[in-house]
């Protein structure tokens, strides 16, 4: 008897449904504990009941992994599409653990066709991944950002008024006070203090620029990210778009859905006679973060990349806007980039030769 599953995926536990992959009748619902035993019966209750699909809200994590490494085919379905289907099987506003398992369990069964299984990376890539995410971290400790205020804001309880990067400006902004000796030699050991606190992260931002500088180029698909930038050191996002968009190139079947996965592509909205294009939000946000910097980068040095830019800010764009424009035309570059594994070659671009063909 085949099987499928909806996991309802938490901090601490996880709600599972496993039901007939025909006929959709009830086979086990249980609840799992997110440690050691309660992930190794999870997947041995899967394997034992022949699951061939998953169905859960996460792409990536331990738990994910290890369903992966049992053999089992993963549906990653995105949270926005899991909210709208929930009206499908429901006639009031309920909501539990265990509904969403089941509604994920028949989004399995019935939609299976509509959502790609998981490709999952190598191990080259994984570890690069690591090393690329652990910087990220680390120089987003490193400086009062807009995370590091909300988290205060939160454990302080502050009642939310005004926005964590309003308050942010006005920290910056702030006037510099007129204060006595005293108080300043206390204020300079405190700032001598956080200095001495920031040193170690410094030290380990380059130790793992360092470490990310020798993966990318040992990896196989090092070669094809890194000529798109001009630097030769420039590898921290080069590393971020490898690891980003990975190895396996069933994950990206076209350069569409690699745009919308980075956020370069808008969403389209119709209806009668308007039309209109929105802020892709449901999105890779660190794929998009890398495909930014290229964008913004290449301007400088691309004239077709600067050619692009310009008339989109003649169009009336803001930057933001001009780079995501920018955003996707790297996006085509790249996927047939990676798609063929070979490095990018201004001579072969043809944007790029017609810019230079008319003298831009």
């Amino acid at each position: 008897m085949r099987a499928i599953c909806g996991i309802d995926w938490a901090s601490e536990w996880h709600d599972v449904r496993i039901a007939d992959a025909d006929s959709g009748e009830k086979i086990a619902q249980r609840r799992f504990a997110h440690d050691e035993a309660g992930i190794s019966a999870l997947v041995d209750e899967l394997v034992a009941c022949r699951v061939e699909r998953v169905a859960l809200e996460r792409p990536d994590g331990l738990l994910v992994g290890r369903l992966l490494a049992a053999g089992l085919a993963v549906l990653a379905i995105h949270p926005n599409q899991v909210k709208a289907a929930r009206d499908r099987f429901r006639a009031a506003a309920g909501k539990t653990d265990r509904f969403d398992s089941f509604v994920l369990c028949e989004l399995a069964r019935t939609d299976a066709h509509r959502f790609a299984a998981l490709a999952p990376s190598g191990d080259e890539t994984m570890a690069l991944r690591a090393l690329v995410r652990t910087r990220e971290d680390l120089v987003g400790a490193r400086g009062l950002g807009p995370k590091r205020l909300e988290g205060f804001l939160a454990r302080h309880a502050y009642s939310g008024r005004r926005s964590v990067e309003g308050l942010l400006e006005r920290l910056r902004s702030a006037p510099q006070a007129v204060i006595g000796e005293l108080e300043a030699d206390a204020r300079r050991a405190a700032v001598l203090g956080l200095v001495a606190a920031l040193e170690p992260i410094v030290s380990q931002i380059s130790e793992l620029t360092s470490q990310i500088r020798g993966a990318i180029r040992a990896h196989p698909d090092g070669p094809i990210f890194l000529p798109v930038f001009r630097d030769p050191n420039s590898v921290v996002c080069a590393a971020g778009l490898l690891c980003e968009i990975g190895d396996n190139r069933a994950r990206y079947p076209h350069r569409d859905a690699l745009a919308a996965d980075g956020g370069q592509a808008p969403v389209a909205i119709e209806s009668g006679k308007r039309r209109s294009a929105a802020f892709r939000w449901a999105c890779d946000k660190r794929l998009r973060n890398h495909l930014a910097v290229l964008a913004d980068s290449s301007r400088h040095h691309h004239p077709w990349a600067n050619d692009i830019y310009q008339r989109a800010r003649d169009r009336g764009c803001d930057h933001p806007h001009a780079c995501r424009i920018l955003g996707r035309a790297w996006t085509r570059i790249l996927w047939r980039c990676w798609q063929d594994r070979v490095p990018y070659d201004p001579t072969k671009h043809r944007a790029a030769t017609r810019h230079i063909q008319q003298g831009g």
